[in-house]
Parts: structure tokens; C-alpha cells; sequence
């Protein structure tokens, strides 16, 4: 026979050269999904926090390989507010930043399901920025979810290239997304514990052992500065009778608005805190002019002084303060709270809704 005439196969033997075939491709993606697994999980062995997020993102774009790697996390369902956590753009980390999930790839994912876009997908999203800004050409994402399986956020991928095996892509997504959601839900738990440690629950401003920390960092920069520091100690007139009027709830709302509008008066540097009860400490560094302390007070006075609608009700009231600066009327924290604490109830005495300084304000010296 001519060594170079058509040799045509018969059935059976294209139905064992196309198991093996099977065979080999299917033992050389397994070989591929094994390798891929291994290297994300030893790239993020014993890892936590933001250290686990940004090895996990750089190393299941190595690992795929995809151009972008990104750990998003839920802030608001209603509105599908989500917050980078992490991401990979093939060079370096991604900075934070927050996005809406409406009109993108990401959309999908929210309701539950996974999203796999193998390639234009700029074409189906066109209101997406960053496809069009990245010439992102395919997408493929899942959600994670916390222990009572609601959705937390999601892990995705995007490439420059099409994509071609979405049952790989999506299973190993699946993996690491549980992981993902895992480590979210601890981090939020250790940050609400944190918060509670450090926070007032009623109105969220830090508490007296947030307040002595801040006000001790405070006090070191004016001694170095060689600035004046300002301490309003705050206590809200009768709120007993308030309470005992309208109900502890109405109370509860009170001191509620009362946080939010002393927050309205603050610089960046300055601090409100809560110590319980009616009474609220604020901390005021980097003062120049004693005018300005002056001022400030009068301030707080008048929005203590404006009727609240509460449920209903118009709640009217009036707030007393006590000043304190530094270096004159105290040298410490506790100096200067204590200083700020007589000044406080001299301003009760005298017929509340007022402020009264702890040293006559005429001798507090200028610090240009």
C-alpha cells in the first residue's frame, strides 16, 4: 500500500482514541485544578484580617491565572452598596473604595447566584466605568455568606482575555469564597466587640476608656505644639424631668440628637465622648485664642437651647458647660476633667443654661 494514501479510521477506533484523549485531557486538568488549589491555600495558610484578604486575592490571580482579583464586601442590600475589601490587578493591591452593584456584572451575585460573563461582557454592562476604563473583556463571580447564610459580599475575577472553563473557574471560586466569607464574618465580630469596648451603645461616641486615650494623645501634642487645649464638660438641664415628662425613650432620642448636633460642631482633631447619662465631654486641641473657646461655648449653648421634635413631641431643654484649658487649669487628663467638673456646677449654680470657665477667661494668657 502507498505510505501516503488517507488512512481512515474505523468506529472503534475513534471511540478509544477519543477516551483516551478524555483521559489525558481530563488528567492534565485535574493535574491543573490541583496545582491552582495547592497554591492558593498555602499562599494563605495562617493568615487573617487584611493579610488572609490580600494574599488570597493575589494569589487566586496567579493561580487561575486571571489579570484581576477582588474580595467585595456587602455594606447595604437595599441600595447594593458594596466596598472593596481587597483586589489584585495584576502588579499590585487595589485601594478601597466603595461601588454601586447596580447595571454591573456584580448584580447577579447579590441575588444569590453565581456570575459568569466567558467574554464582551463590556458589551452587555455598558454603564459599568471600570469595564470600559480596564478593557475588562470577561468576568466571573460568587457570593459568600456569613453562618445564618445571608450574603456578605462576593469573590471575583476579571480578565483581559476570554474566559473558557467556567465549571473550573466557578468551583474554585466557590471554594475560596466560603473561606472568604468566613473570615469577614470574624473580622466583623471582632471589630463589634472592639466597637462595644470603645463606644457608648446608645449614641456610638466613645466611651470614658476611649476619652482618657484621646485625650492623653491630645495633651502630649499641645505640650510639644505648645498649644492650648480646651475641655467642655456638658450636662444637659433637668433631664430628669424630661425623662420623668415624656418617657425614658424620649430621653433615649434626646441624648440621640444631642450627640449628632455636638458631632456637627467638631474639627477633624476634636473629640466628643459620653460618660453617661446626660453628660458629654468634649476635647478641643490646637487652641490659638481664647475667643475662639468663647465662642465655641456660646455655640453649644444656643443648639442646646433649640426645641427638639421627638414622636411627637417638642422637647425643649438647655445645656450647661463647664470649661477647662490647658496648661492653666490642669496639667493631666484628670486635671483637667476635674477642673472642667467644678466649672460645670458653678454653671448650675449661677442658673444653668450657661458656661462658665475655670479660670476667669481675662487671665487665661494668648498663644500666638
Amino acid at each position: 500500500a502507498d505510505c501516503h494514501s488517507l488512512r481512515f479510521w474505523n468506529k472503534d477506533e475513534e471511540h478509544i482514541l477519543r477516551t483516551f484523549s478524555a483521559c489525558i485531557g481530563g488528567e492534565f486538568k485535574r493535574y491543573q485544578d490541583d496545582q491552582a488549589f495547592r497554591s492558593i491555600v498555602e499562599g494563605t495558610s495562617g493568615q487573617t484580617g487584611d493579610e488572609f484578604f490580600h494574599s488570597l486575592v493575589r494569589n487566586l490571580a496567579s493561580a487561575l491565572p486571571m489579570r484581576w482579583a477582588v474580595i467585595s464586601e456587602l455594606l447595604d442590600y437595599t441600595q447594593s452598596t458594596c466596598k472593596v475589601v481587597a483586589g489584585w490587578d495584576g502588579e499590585s493591591l487595589i485601594q478601597k473604595y466603595q461601588f454601586d452593584a447596580v447595571n454591573t456584572p456584580h448584580e447577579d451575585i447579590l441575588g444569590g447566584m453565581f456570575s459568569f460573563y466567558p467574554d464582551r461582557v463590556q458589551d452587555l454592562f455598558p454603564n459599568d466605568p471600570n469595564l470600559k476604563k480596564y478593557n475588562i473583556q470577561s468576568y466571573a463571580g460568587v457570593p459568600f455568606f456569613n453562618s445564618a447564610m445571608k450574603i456578605i459580599g462576593h469573590l471575583s475575577v476579571y480578565d483581559n482575555r476570554p474566559m473558557v472553563d467556567k465549571e473550573r473557574t466557578i468551583s474554585i471560586l466557590r471554594i475560596f469564597a466560603a473561606r472568604a466569607g468566613a473570615e469577614l464574618e470574624r473580622k466583623r465580630s471582632e471589630e463589634t466587640i472592639k466597637n462595644m469596648a470603645y463606644h457608648d451603645p446608645l449614641t456610638g461616641l466613645p466611651n470614658r476608656i476611649l476619652l482618657n486615650d484621646r485625650l492623653t494623645v491630645a495633651l502630649a501634642n499641645s505640650k510639644r505644639n505648645k498649644n492650648m487645649l480646651a475641655v467642655f464638660y456638658l450636662d444637659y438641664d433637668n433631664f430628669k424631668n424630661i425623662n420623668d415628662t415624656y418617657g425614658h425613650g424620649i430621653g433615649d432620642l434626646l441624648l440621640q440628637r444631642m450627640s449628632e448636633l455636638l458631632k456637627g460642631c467638631l474639627r477633624e482633631e476634636d473629640t466628643v465622648a459620653r460618660l453617661g447619662g446626660d453628660e458629654f465631654i468634649l476635647v478641643f486641641p490646637g487652641i490659638h485664642n481664647k475667643e475662639d473657646v468663647k465662642k465655641l461655648a456660646e455655640k453649644i449653648n444656643k443648639l442646646g437651647s433649640q426645641p427638639m421634635h421627638l414622636e411627637g413631641q417638642n422637647v425643649q431643654g438647655s445645656i450647661s458647660i463647664g470649661v477647662a484649658i490647658y496648661p492653666e487649669d490642669g496639667m493631666t487628663g484628670k486635671e483637667l476633667l476635674s477642673s472642667a467638673d467644678d466649672a460645670l456646677y458653678t454653671a448650675k449654680r449661677e442658673g444653668k443654661n450657661r458656661y462658665h470657665f475655670a479660670s476667669p477667661l481675662e487671665l487665661l494668657p494668648e498663644i500666638k
